[in-house]
């Protein structure tokens, strides 16, 4: 049987791949939080944002004015971030359509006004790509944050944005694993749960808490304590 030594050793082993992977078709958030501004970078996978804008967007030739223009009204629609229900006004620094790590990505980068100092939390709305493409999540970084020190993060994932989260409360005095941790577990929970094969994998792991192999065969396992220990 596998013992609990093991699985959790698997578990752990398993861990950093979980936290850092890169889907190649999510949408990105990062922001950077100074003492006196707030400023974004917006990545947005190009191959749905063109269905959706209905615009042919690709990375071999600079945008169009009217390209440029449609992927600012649409960030303005599905991006904001505020106090309560007043949302920061904002203006773009850049719109760009590059070739990024796993493929060609919109990058949008802005610039908030927002009360002096910054507020210690704040309100995110988001909505982008997965309003048309259920499936695709949209993954939050706070990179920069002069609140609890951090600096120059770009892996570590603070939220998770969904169909059924679009909107979210952050607390800038809060360091952002905790938040990370809740979110990576809902997301494995249902990952698992949508997925026959995963199913089927916890229905095998299941059943080495109940039999054990004598021989060429298996039998039960001889007491409930054993069972629920396995």
């Amino acid at each position: 049987m596998i013992s609990i030594r093991n699985a959790l050793i698997l578990v752990i082993t398993m861990l950093p791949g979980l936290a850092l992977a890169h889907q190649d078709d999510w949408s990105y958030i990062w922001i950077s939080v100074f003492e006196d501004l707030i400023t974004a970078e917006v990545q947005l996978p190009a191959e749905e944002l063109a269905e959706i804008l209905g615009l042919p967007l690709t990375s071999k030739r600079p945008l169009t004015e009217a390209e440029t223009a449609a992927i600012a009204r649409y960030t303005r629609e599905h991006f904001a971030i505020g106090q309560g229900n007043v949302e920061f006004p904002f203006e773009f620094e850049s719109i760009e359509l590059p070739y990024i790590e796993v493929g060609e990505y919109a990058v949008i980068k802005v610039r908030f006004t927002t009360p002096q100092p910054v507020p210690d939390r704040i309100s995110i709305r988001y909505s982008a790509i997965f309003h048309a493409f259920p499936d695709i999540r949209g993954g939050f970084h706070v990179q920069n944050n002069y609140k609890t020190g951090l600096a120059d993060n770009h892996r570590q994932i603070a939220h998770i944005f969904g169909p059924d989260r679009t909107t979210w409360n952050l607390n800038l005095e809060n360091p952002v694993w905790t938040e990370q941790f809740k979110n990576f577990v809902r997301e494995g929970v249902i990952h698992i749960w949508i997925g026959f094969d995963h199913i089927l994998f916890l229905i095998g792991l299941l059943l080495t808490s109940v039999v054990v192999r004598d021989g060429r065969s298996w039998k039960a396992v001889p007491e409930l304590r054993s069972s629920l220990w396995n």
